[in-house]
C-alpha cells in the first residue's frame, strides 16, 4: 500500500472515530426535536431545586433542554450568561420562524404571588416575558413573531434568591 493510500485511510479512520466520540460524549441528549416523543411540561429538579425546562413546542417544532432563563427574586432582569443550550434552541427557533412567517411564539412569563413587582409593567411575569422577548430579538428573532403575557401563580422553589424561569413558549398561528 502506498503512503498516499495510508494517509487517506488514516483520515477516514479519524473522521469515523471523531464522529463516534462526539455522539457518545458530547451530543446534547437533553435536546429532543422528535415530534413523536410525548413529554409533559412537568418540572425537573437539580440539587433539590425545582427547575422549569426550556421547552418550545407547537405546529411542527419542538425543542427542549433542562436549562432555562434565570431571574433574581422580585426582579425582571435575566441573569447572564444564558446557557448555550438555550441559545441553541433560540437559533433553531429563528430558523424555523424564517421558514414559517405566519407563525408566532407566545411567551408567557410567570410570577409567584409572594414576589414584589419592582418593574414598570402591570405584573412581574409580563416584565420577565418582555425581557425574554427582547433577548430573543437580540438573537435575531423577528419582533413581529413574538407575543407576551404575564400570569401570577402561587409559588415555586427559589434557590438563594434565584428564580429558575417559569416561562412557557408556544408556537401559534398568526391571526392578523
Amino acid at each position: 500500500m502506498s503512503k498516499k493510500a495510508l494517509y487517506l485511510l488514516g483520515i477516514v479512520v479519524i473522521i469515523i472515530l471523531g464522529t463516534f466520540l462526539y455522539l457518545k460524549f458530547y451530543y446534547n441528549s437533553d435536546v429532543n426535536t422528535s415530534l413523536n416523543n410525548k413529554e409533559t411540561l412537568a418540572s425537573d429538579s437539580y440539587d433539590g431545586v425545582e427547575l422549569a425546562p426550556f421547552l418550545i413546542a407547537g405546529s411542527g417544532f419542538k425543542y427542549r433542554t433542562n436549562e432555562n432563563f434565570k431571574f433574581l427574586k422580585d426582579n425582571e432582569k435575566i441573569i447572564n450568561p444564558v446557557t448555550d443550550s438555550v441559545n441553541s434552541g433560540i437559533m433553531r427557533l429563528k430558523e424555523y420562524l424564517v421558514d414559517h412567517p405566519n407563525e408566532k411564539v407566545s411567551i408567557t412569563g410567570f410570577v409567584a404571588s409572594n414576589e414584589n413587582n419592582t418593574s414598570t409593567y402591570d405584573n412581574l411575569g409580563l416584565a420577565r416575558a418582555n425581557n425574554i422577548k427582547e433577548y430573543f430579538i437580540s438573537q435575531g428573532v423577528q419582533a413581529k413573531q413574538l407575543d407576551t403575557e404575564g400570569i401570577i401563580i402561587d409559588t415555586w422553589t427559589v434557590d438563594n434568591d434565584t428564580v429558575y424561569a417559569r416561562a412557557e413558549y408556544k408556537i401559534v398561528m398568526d391571526t392578523n
